[in-house]
């Protein structure tokens, strides 16, 4: 059966003819509910009453546009000055560095997508994985769980009587304690003491041997790496809420850096003998002021830029994540990309003004530390890069390249 529809067209050109109020049917568009008076087009001068009003109401309404313009609020105005811009161009990469990741990383999204089942691969050798929502768990599964190191036994002092001497001991931890005492104390500037302190102990050579670490990863409790067996065997609505764990713990970094790079030591327990002397309500004279002792430097703390284990877990994550994604898991991703935008932003502001305290000094040669941080630093902001690469063209969030 033929659609009677078919061919039918609408006419709306009467419609748009019919300009006049009165001839607007009741109850539809633009009917008259209310008496309107019949004045003159030109009519200028306050209304009398409420039909003149109207009139006026009427006649300011059809000199309108139908469809009003409003503003973008969110359109940007290019200024001729030079903006700071909120990510530096320091370690931002280039065009052909991004379409080359870009191209690597769909390749290995697809691969993960037809990769063999999971019986394919030998046996699983990692632990059990935690809940996706068990924060504690994963940061356990990931960094491995960390416990003291065993410290080697110390000999014991014997005495005349065959015993340890304790008392030997004590006095050796003692004095360990002044020494340690009077050091921080010389490192402050006050006014001229009575006697001078002792001068700092001069800094430990480079030949000593590293301390040793505090603690060690327990054997039962490993450091897992991201193996394509271990990804499987994670379901895909899970890796968005694991990647939100890596937000948790590195703003947990970024306040104890603040907190680093905010310290200021206290001078409220320097002895009295320290202090300035006061003689009948003025300083003591007689004792010049020393030249200022030039204080020990405090290194500054450096950005906590991911490390390699774990930018490699989140690069790995996202290859398993899905190409499609609600907004909340696409929110959590931004909410991890501008965090790490942020670190990358604040190593590059770090960076700057070291390179601009050794020209100024005379641009003298690095030292092989130096060199080792700075190489560290340069390795962790690529790894942020790749991260940052990874969302905004995986996932079409491009504005993040911008800090947005």
């Amino acid at each position: 059966m033929a659609d009677p529809l078919i061919g039918f067209t609408m006419d709306f050109s009467m419609m748009q003819q019919a300009r006049d109020p009165a001839d607007a049917p009741r109850g539809g568009l633009g009917s008259q509910c209310f008496p309107v008076a019949e004045l003159e087009d030109d009519f200028e001068g306050e209304p009398e009453d409420g039909m003149e009003y109207l009139f006026l109401v009427r006649r300011e309404a059809e000199a309108h546009p139908r469809v009003n313009r409003v503003s973008n609020p969110y359109v940007t105005v290019e200024s001729l000055e030079a903006a700071p811009q909120p990510i530096e161009q320091l370690s931002k990469p280039s065009e052909a560095w991004r379409a080359a990741f870009v191209k690597q990383f769909e390749g290995l999204r697809s691969r993960m997508t037809s990769a063999p089942p999971l019986a394919g691969f030998p046996p699983l050798t990692h632990n059990d994985l935690p809940l996706p929502q068990d924060e504690s768990g994963w940061r356990t599964f990931i960094h491995g769980r960390k416990v003291k190191a065993a410290k080697p036994p110390t000999p014991a002092v014997n005495g005349a009587n065959g015993h340890s001497n304790a008392q030997d001991g004590d006095t050796a931890m003692a004095l360990s304690l002044e020494d340690a005492k009077a050091a921080a104390l010389a490192s402050l500037e006050f006014d001229s003491p009575d006697s001078p302190p002792k001068p700092l102990a001069p800094p430990p050579s480079v030949s000593e041997p590293p301390s040793e670490p505090s603690y060690t990863i327990d054997p039962d409790h490993p450091a897992h790496v991201p193996s394509p067996s271990l990804l499987l065997s994670i379901p895909t609505p899970h890796v968005v809420r694991i990647l939100s764990h890596f937000d948790e713990w590195f703003q947990e970094r970024i306040e104890a850096y603040e907190a680093a790079a905010s310290f200021v030591p206290s001078t409220i327990f320097a002895p009295p003998a320290l202090r300035k002397k006061v003689v009948n309500g003025s300083a003591r004279p007689s004792a010049p002021a020393p030249a200022p002792r030039p204080s020990p430097a405090r290194p500054t703390p450096r950005p906590p830029l991911p490390t390699s284990h774990e930018a490699h877990w989140i690069l790995s994550l996202l290859a398993r994540a899905e190409s499609l994604l609600a907004g909340d898991d696409i929110s959590s991703l931004r909410i991890l990309v501008r965090t790490i935008l942020g670190l990358v932003e604040e190593s590059d502001k770090q960076q700057q003004e070291k390179e601009a305290k050794r020209e100024a000094a005379g641009g003298g040669p690095r030292s092989m530390a130096e060199r080792n941080r700075d190489e560290e630093d340069a390795e962790g902001r690529a790894h942020c890069w790749m991260i940052v690469a990874a969302v905004a063209e995986g996932w079409a969030q491009r504005d993040l390249w911008n800090g947005d």
